[in-house]
């Protein structure tokens, strides 16, 4: 558990390879404690393959979260947002099982700048390298979105709907 009010860096990895809760009743908890904010989390947090029965709640993810392989994954009351989240998502899930991203909040996430390389060997249509989501799923089965909160996802807010490669 993470005290709340307080900002903690380098914590990407708070959930080890293999980590497990015991069960889908008795799962792994990686939440907060105390009074006042939600706990930040400035780093990318990662969960790969053979992590199952994980919940993550009342936690302000800054640098979002990355889910690959998995199974069986809550994330409740959790909060995502800020500009410039580089090429991806601020939430992913890929090739994972039982997801399932509840009462949460997403908004203000765009980049701050056009990507001139495209990030994939120059091609322009990959959804996932060269564009900014709120969420992105890609060969997930069992993914649920329930009670979440969405605002200003994908775009910056001096994009020009009038010219394509001016604005942001």
């Amino acid at each position: 558990l993470f005290e709340r009010g307080y900002d903690y860096n380098g914590f990407g990895g708070v959930v080890s390879n293999r980590a497990s809760g015991e069960s889908e009743i008795k799962p792994l908890l990686i939440g907060a404690y105390g009074e006042g904010d939600k706990p930040t989390l400035t780093a990318e947090v990662r969960i790969w393959q053979g992590v199952d029965n994980v919940v993550f709640q009342d936690l302000h993810l800054e640098g979002g979260m990355r889910i690959q392989g998995a199974q069986n994954i809550l994330i409740d009351n959790v909060t995502f947002e800020g500009q410039d989240a580089g090429g991806g998502a601020k939430f992913s899930a890929l090739q994972s099982e039982g997801i399932t991203l509840l009462n949460s909040e997403l908004y203000d996430i765009w980049r701050t700048q056009r990507e001139t390389d495209f990030g994939n060997n120059g091609h322009r249509s990959q959804s996932w390298h060269d564009r900014t989501h709120g969420v992105y799923v890609d060969s997930t089965d069992g993914f649920l979105l329930e009670g979440n909160f969405f605002d200003h996802n994908g775009w910056n807010p001096n994009y020009n709907p009038n010219n394509l490669w001016g604005g942001g």
